[in-house]
């Protein structure tokens, strides 16, 4: 950026960010986020990344640069069958909300 003197402008252009908040159900009763586990997305034959990711009110909250299908994997869980990867389709501007069925080992 080159300020000089007199008026000068500066064009900033945002895009909203594609969100995606994972929650997880244990026989479609929705139960917090597990203690301990990992999940790792991948975009589906695109660009896209993930930007951030954090916890908050018993879900995974992330966000996308770009909107997409992206595959999501998520480690095994404690007292819990592995999960099969999942497919996600995240929006720009619209969070899209993902549940994660939980099936209990026996």
């Amino acid at each position: 950026v080159l300020v000089e003197s007199g008026m000068n402008a500066l064009t900033v252009t945002l895009y909203k960010e594609c969100l995606l908040h994972v929650a997880f159900s244990d026989d479609g009763v929705s139960v917090p986020a597990p203690d301990a586990y990992e999940v790792r997305f991948e975009a589906v034959g695109g660009q896209g990344k993930q930007l951030y990711a954090g916890s908050m009110d018993a879900e995974l909250k992330t966000a996308f640069d770009l909107p997409g299908e992206y595959r999501m994997d998520v480690s095994d869980i404690d007292g819990f069958e592995p999960i099969p990867t999942q497919t996600v389709t995240v929006k720009r501007g619209e969070p899209t909300r993902h549940v994660v069925e939980l099936i209990r080992k026996n």
